[in-house]
Parts: structure tokens; C-alpha cells; sequence
């Protein structure tokens, strides 16, 4: 096993236009002492860049990370190699189609899968979006049975059973005082995954471009979040704005676009629809 460290960066997506979630990629090197211009300086260095769903950065950008680094872990090359192949801008592990499989975040979380589980913490605080994205879309993307396989093959240890409940029903079982109205937040979240499916796959109409396709599905995101601001707010908590924030990582009301309209595309007709979990 070759051990070596990794690093998660981060930089404002699309633009930094506010409010937008967070990009992240993975390196194998620090890209604040060694600047590598683009793909062939990495490849010449014999270092890995892991795009996760998005362009080459030479450097991250954070106003809530240091420098753009979100996160520094051990990483063993040979396995992440083998769940989501580096130095190439199309491999992204089991999130095959952007905003529909998954985003940025869930390809990183494949990348550095192998490393230990607090990263997760540290990537909630870091990364803008990032709460939010694990709980539409889970934390390795919707293509659960695909990235549990992946990991057979890639002899990832220990071997995991999948759970049977989703992450977000796993985080809410975390608030007790919201097991009244947990069945209704899943359903809400499972009726836009349901939306997100066929907004995202829809052909598209005369004139129509990825970027107004994108915006109908942040807009589609953020009436899910105002929908389950309101179904806390039937539980009948008192810090109901407070436990909204801990769960989605926004405050309610707020809006947040998640999905790059620049990296969206619309699926090919023969993408596998069967696949796709939640």
C-alpha cells in the first residue's frame, strides 16, 4: 500500500456569483508550494489531479478555507486510482451525469473514500454547499449499488453492507424531536429527486441552453428547502430555524444555487435511468 498525502481544495463555483455553492477537486500535491499551470505540468511532475465534474484550478480560493484548502488526509494512491481515475477531466468515479448522479462533492468523497470518515466534519465547515449536496444527492452520489460494487473491486476495506436507510434519514435520527415529521422530509426530499430526474433529462425545447436548464433546477432546489424549513417548523421546535442550519448547513430562507449551469449537460437517451438510487 503507497500512503501518501492528499489534499481537497475548494473556489466559489460558477464564478463566485454569491450565494453559489463551493467547487472541489483533489491533488496529490500542494498546489501552495507547487503551481502546476495545467493537466500535462501535473502529468509531467508524475502527480494526480482528480477534476471532480470540473476544469483544471491551478490554486483554491476560500473564504472559509485557508488558501482554498479544505482538507489535508492520508491517501492510499493505488485504491483512489482505482475508484475514481485521476488526470483525466471526464473520469468521475460513479456520478456519471452532473446534477443528476451527484455533484463535485460526492466525487470527492469517492476519491478519498479510503481516508478516515471525519473528513466529513471538516468538509461541512469548509465547503459551501457541501452539507446540503450529501443530503439530496448522499454522500458518494445516487448510484449506490454501483459505488458499493466499485469498492469490491478496488478491494476497499472493511467491506460495507449498504444501509438500508438514506444519509439524510441517518442525520435526522440525530434530532429526535423531529421523528414526527421525518417520513414527510424524506418524502419532499425523495419528490425532488424524482423532479431533478426529469427536469435533467427532459429534452430540450427550441432555443433552450444547459445554463437555463441549470437555473430551473437551483430554483427546483431552493422550494425544496423553503419545503422543509416549513415541515420543522410543524414539529414544533422551538430553535426550528437553528436545527434547519445544523441539517442543511444554510439559514432558512437563504437561497443557494448547487448546480454549475457550466458544468451541467443534458443525459444521453441511453443513460441508465434504472440505476439511479436515492
Amino acid at each position: 500500500m503507497s500512503v501518501n498525502n492528499a489534499f481537497v481544495w475548494v473556489t466559489p463555483a460558477f464564478g463566485g456569483n454569491i450565494p453559489c455553492a463551493d467547487h472541489t477537486w483533489v491533488t496529490s500535491y500542494d498546489s501552495r508550494k507547487t503551481e502546476l499551470p495545467n493537466l500535462s505540468a501535473v502529468e509531467k511532475s508524475q502527480e494526480l489531479y482528480w477534476h471532480c465534474k470540473g476544469s483544471f484550478h491551478v490554486a483554491g480560493k476560500s473564504s472559509r478555507a485557508k488558501l482554498g484548502l479544505a482538507l489535508m488526509c492520508s491517501l492510499d494512491k493505488q485504491t483512489a486510482t482505482c475508484l475514481v481515475v485521476p488526470n483525466s477531466a471526464t473520469e468521475s468515479g460513479t456520478i456519471r451525469r452532473y446534477a443528476i448522479d451527484g455533484v463535485c462533492h460526492q466525487v470527492t468523497n469517492q476519491v478519498i473514500a479510503i481516508s478516515t470518515t471525519q473528513f466529513l466534519q471538516t468538509l461541512r465547515r469548509n465547503v459551501r454547499g457541501y452539507k446540503l449536496s450529501c443530503i439530496i444527492y448522499g454522500i458518494y452520489g445516487r448510484r449506490r449499488r454501483e459505488w458499493y460494487n466499485k469498492r469490491y473491486l478496488c478491494t476497499v476495506t472493511p467491506r460495507l453492507i449498504m444501509p438500508i436507510h438514506s444519509h439524510f434519514m441517518r442525520c435526522l435520527f440525530h434530532y429526535p424531536k423531529l421523528s414526527s415529521v421525518r417520513d414527510s422530509l424524506e418524502n419532499a426530499r425523495k419528490k425532488l429527486l424524482a423532479d431533478i430526474d426529469n427536469i435533467g433529462r427532459i429534452k430540450f425545447h427550441a432555443n433552450e441552453t444547459n445554463q437555463q436548464r441549470a437555473k430551473e433546477l437551483n430554483k427546483r432546489i431552493n422550494i425544496y428547502l423553503t419545503e422543509s424549513y416549513s415541515i420543522i417548523k410543524e414539529a414544533g421546535t422551538l430553535n426550528h430555524g437553528f436545527v434547519f442550519f445544523q441539517i442543511f448547513g444554510i439559514k432558512p430562507n437563504e437561497r443557494i444555487d448547487l448546480i454549475d449551469p457550466e458544468l451541467f449537460a443534458l443525459p444521453y437517451d441511453n443513460d441508465n435511468r434504472d440505476e439511479i438510487g436515492d
